[in-house]
């Protein structure tokens, strides 16, 4: 009975996680930097890992980075937190913007694994993204090259 409990509420926080990211309430906290005052400005973004928890178009449940698109201002600090529920590590790869990150697994049920990520983009334009490492493999790894799961992108927009 008590595993039971702990999956119930792993599986609450996932989703009250994943609809706050998804309604943006997680997305993006702006810096009260000011440029003028010779600081640069940061994007605070916050995206999370809710593994066999995003229903697919083939109605399966699957991996998936929620959210997985992000916009950001060229010239702009980008402070990016990945909370990862899955009890397996996963990436953040970038080759356009020179990211290969590993995201902590879980150390336990409901337990997010945390990583950070610092980056800056100096030119407009959208750059891809995916997860490397095999996931969702109860699905062949269907969500690794379907975009909103494990694929995404970052469109940087001009300052």
């Amino acid at each position: 009975m008590q595993a039971f409990a702990k999956v119930t509420a792993t599986l609450l926080l996932g989703f009250i996680l994943g609809v706050a990211t998804y309604l943006g309430v997680l997305q993006v906290a702006r810096g009260a930097a000011s440029p003028a005052a010779g600081k640069t400005p940061t994007a605070h973004l916050t995206t999370t890992i809710l593994p066999g928890m995003k229903l697919g178009p083939d109605h399966r449940l699957h991996d998936a980075f929620s959210p997985a698109n992000f916009r950001v201002v060229a010239g702009e600090r980008v402070d990016l937190t990945i909370l990862n529920y899955d009890n397996m590590p996963h990436s953040f790869t970038a080759s356009g913007l020179g990211l290969n990150v590993t995201a902590a697994g879980s150390p336990r049920t409901g337990v997010p694994g945390v990583t950070v990520v610092h980056f800056t983009v100096s030119r407009p334009g959208t750059y891809s993204w995916q997860c490397v490492l095999p996931c969702d493999l109860g699905a062949g790894g269907w969500a690794m090259s379907h975009a909103g799961f494990m694929t995404g992108s970052v469109v940087v927009t001009g300052a």
